[in-house]
C-alpha cells in the first residue's frame, strides 16, 4: 500500500444474535479491515471486557492480523451460565474513525438480574 493510502473502518464479518443452552461453548467474532491498522475492543453490556475478566478461564478474546491485513478479533466463552447472557459489542478504532457492532447472547435458563459495574449514585 502506498503511504498516503488509508481507510476508515468497516465490517468484513460480524456474529450474529445466538440462543444457547447453559453449558455451552460460544465464540463471536469480528472482521474488520481499515488502514491504519484498527485496535479492537469487546463491550459486554456497554462495559469493556479486561483482562481480569479472563481470570475464571472461561472468557478468552483477543485480536490478529491476517494475510490480507484485516483484524480477526474474537471472544469465546465456556460452559455459558444465565449470567452471560447479554448484549455484546465488537468495535473497531483507528485514526480516521469507529466502527461497532452488537448483537445479543440469549441463554436458556432462569432469569437472572445483573448488579450494574461502576454505577454511581447522586442524590
Amino acid at each position: 500500500m502506498s503511504s498516503n493510502y488509508c481507510e476508515v473502518p468497516a465490517f468484513r464479518y460480524t456474529f450474529i444474535e445466538q440462543t444457547v443452552s447453559a453449558g455451552s461453548y460460544v465464540s463471536l467474532k469480528c472482521v474488520i479491515r481499515a488502514f491504519p491498522t484498527p485496535q479492537a475492543s469487546w463491550l459486554i453490556d456497554h462495559e469493556p471486557v479486561r483482562d481480569e475478566d479472563m481470570l475464571s478461564s472461561r472468557m478468552t478474546y483477543g485480536s490478529y492480523l491476517d494475510r490480507n491485513g484485516d483484524v480477526i478479533t474474537h471472544l469465546n466463552l465456556s460452559h455459558v451460565t444465565a449470567q452471560d447472557g447479554g448484549e455484546y459489542t465488537c468495535q473497531g478504532k483507528n485514526s480516521l474513525g469507529q466502527v461497532s457492532h452488537q448483537a445479543w447472547l440469549n441463554v436458556y435458563g432462569n432469569p437472572v438480574s445483573k448488579v450494574p459495574k461502576n454505577m454511581t449514585a447522586v442524590a
